[in-house]
């Protein structure tokens, strides 16, 4: 061995030392995070939970209360009821010529979602039958004959008492005394606004007057009317 190549050795045995050091203080390192080091942790659970809204609309009227839906658990589907009991026009039948005879009607949002969409009246053709006095002992079939003219003979206005301005027809303040203007042919197939908003809970009271017009005749006895009458609350 020359003294060259000694030099060398020792720095290669330098090297290996050093290496050596460096494995044995990361074994520990790892054997002291393995054993001995941890982490604080902290915690909290729940239950999310997301309720949606009921709109839901009723009616009082003379024959009692209807409501858009059943009170029934688990029965709200299309939330639309086509079978009200009772007529929102005064169906006695003494109705005369010239008096004005009026229908008292509630109608409330009874749900938890207010209806910026509002309340709405739409109503069907106004058609018109034969409607005889059965108890007449002599002629129990005697009924008019004008029933193509009947629904417009029979005059009508609605108030909107919670606000106190007339609707039908339209207008600030108290109603008009029913006139041929406003009759159940030129309410029919058409749309009234009852309400631009309704809140929860929220009621509109409205007075339905109607009169069997001047232009009657006799040929306007023993008729019944019939308009259908859709209310409607939208979102």
């Amino acid at each position: 061995m020359t003294l060259k190549q000694q030099p060398e050795r020792r720095e290669r045995r330098g090297h290996g030392l050093l290496a050596a050091l460096v494995g044995v203080a990361l074994l520990g390192l790892t054997a002291a995070t393995t054993l001995g080091a941890t982490s604080f942790t902290a915690q909290v659970a729940g239950t999310g939970s997301f309720q949606s809204g009921t709109l839901l609309l009723s009616k009082t009227n003379g024959s009692g209360n209807c409501l858009s839906s059943s009170n029934s658990a688990g029965s709200i589907t299309t939330n639309i009821n086509a079978a009200c009991p009772g007529s929102d026009l005064n169906s006695s039948t003494t109705n005369v010529i010239g008096t004005t005879v009026t229908s008292n009607l509630t109608l409330t949002n009874q749900g938890s979602v207010a209806s910026a969409g509002g309340l709405a009246l739409t109503t069907g053709a106004c058609t018109a039958v034969a409607a005889p006095y059965g108890a007449s002992a002599l002629n129990p079939l005697s009924s008019g004959s004008d029933t193509s003219g009947f629904c417009g003979n029979v005059y009508v206005t609605i108030f909107n008492s919670t606000t106190g301005k007339c609707l039908v027809p339209a207008g600030a303040g108290a109603c008009p005394a029913p006139s041929s203007s406003n009759t159940l042919s030129t309410l029919a197939s058409g749309t009234t606004t009852l309400a631009s908003t309704l809140a929860a809970g929220g009621s509109v009271a409205l007075t339905i007057s109607t009169q069997l017009g001047t232009g009657a005749t006799n040929a306007d006895q023993g008729l019944v009317a019939s308009l259908p009458m859709t209310y409607t609350l939208s979102q």
